[in-house]
């Protein structure tokens, strides 16, 4: 989902952002599907089922107030690191040190632009690409399973 940096300040109350109204009031259906890597064709899948599943609050008020709480504290006290990295193919990215997929086991920010030029200027003055919450992989394994 992207992500609306005036709304991950401490300015804004938790209960008011849009995250938080979407997985408070957002139902989600997981299809499940298995591809089996050996003994079968790789593009043999099987519909294994399905799962209705909505965030219970305490994921809502812990595990995802954490991501926004730590974004939040970042931008407010203008801690954001935006690292030039050139890699081994000539090609230059930028790391930041939002949220990443080890901050915690509910979710984490990505960048989510339409390319590296898709930025915005955050309340800071700084610009930054895009970014996406995304749910942890092992977060869905375990509502799934």
């Amino acid at each position: 989902m992207p992500i609306k940096f005036n709304e991950w300040t401490s300015k804004v109350e938790w209960k008011q952002t849009h995250i938080y109204k979407y997985f408070s009031e957002t139902s989600f259906v997981f299809i499940i599907f298995q591809q089996y890597s050996h003994g079968k064709n790789r593009d043999d899948i099987v519909l294994k089922g399905y799962k209705l599943w909505k965030m219970n609050n305490f994921d809502i008020n812990f595990g995802l107030k954490e991501v926004w709480n730590e974004v939040s504290s970042i931008i407010d006290e203008d801690r954001l690191k935006l690292i030039k990295i050139r890699q081994s193919n000539g090609k230059t990215i930028i790391r930041n040190n939002l949220p990443g997929n080890n901050f915690n086991y509910l979710g984490h920010l990505r960048p989510g632009g339409k390319n590296g030029d898709d930025k915005e200027i955050l309340s800071t003055g700084q610009e930054i690409v895009k970014q996406r919450f995304w749910l942890n992989k092992s977060y869905i394994k375990s509502i799934i399973e």
